[in-house]
């Protein structure tokens, strides 16, 4: 692979969006080219040339326009994510929360690796709600953009779909291959297996996505990490 779209939605979040977008290009192979859309979930235009200044190749998107009652934050976020998929070109797309770091080189060469092993969905984490489906999480996935633009993302309460949960569902049903990297979400024994710093941090918080030598490759530092 030597292009993908890195796609985020962003609320007021100069902060999170610039670490994100500086641990892509830290860690990156040099000869990936990435394409980031960032999706502004308002109208909201203040931090837009600092961020649209990291990368050349970067397109920034406005999502304002909101029903007068909107049924959660999930809404927006998932019709954020449908606008941002409308405008990507390439044959893959990481879609993932905008509190998210790439923190090692293997993050890479792990997703390309099982892109290589035929895997149409890879991700970081997957939902453990017990009301839920266990869909794959959008907090970092990897999918096909063809199956990306063939699902709505706004999430469907009468079926317990959160947001971004149908990719998963169309996986399923198409009997197509997915997996999900060990992480300490899901599992948070794996915490006695991994390094300081990350190790220090406990069960608890941040989410930190191991490689196959149990080194930490992604991290989802959750809310309220910028204020703390």
């Amino acid at each position: 692979m030597n292009s993908l779209t890195v796609l985020t939605v962003t609320l007021h979040n100069e902060e999170l969006v610039t670490q994100l977008i500086k641990s892509f290009q830290k860690f990156k192979p040099k000869d990936l080219n990435i394409n980031y859309i960032i999706v502004e979930n308002s109208d909201n235009i203040s931090y837009k040339d600092q961020v649209c200044s990291l990368d050349t190749n970067l397109t920034w998107l406005q999502n304002p326009l909101q029903p007068k009652i909107v049924p959660g934050g999930g809404w927006a976020h998932g019709r954020a994510l449908n606008l941002g998929i409308e405008n990507t070109k390439d044959d893959w797309v990481f879609i993932c929360d905008s509190d998210t770091l790439v923190v090692s080189s293997n993050f890479f060469n792990e997703l390309f690796l099982k892109v290589n092993q035929g895997y149409d969905l890879i991700g970081v984490s997957y939902d453990p709600h017990p009301n839920r489906i266990g869909a794959v999480h959008p907090s970092g996935l990897l999918v096909k953009t063809s199956i990306a633009s063939k699902v709505n993302m706004i999430p469907v309460p009468e079926k317990n779909w959160d947001t971004a949960n149908e990719i998963t569902v169309y996986v399923k049903e198409h009997d197509l291959k997915f997996y999900v990297f060990r992480n300490t979400w899901n599992d948070e024994t794996l915490v006695d297996l991994i390094d300081s710093p990350y190790n220090e941090w406990g069960a608890d918080g941040i989410d930190r996505c191991l490689d196959s030598e149990n080194n930490i490759m992604f991290l989802h530092l959750g809310r309220g990490s910028a204020k703390s």
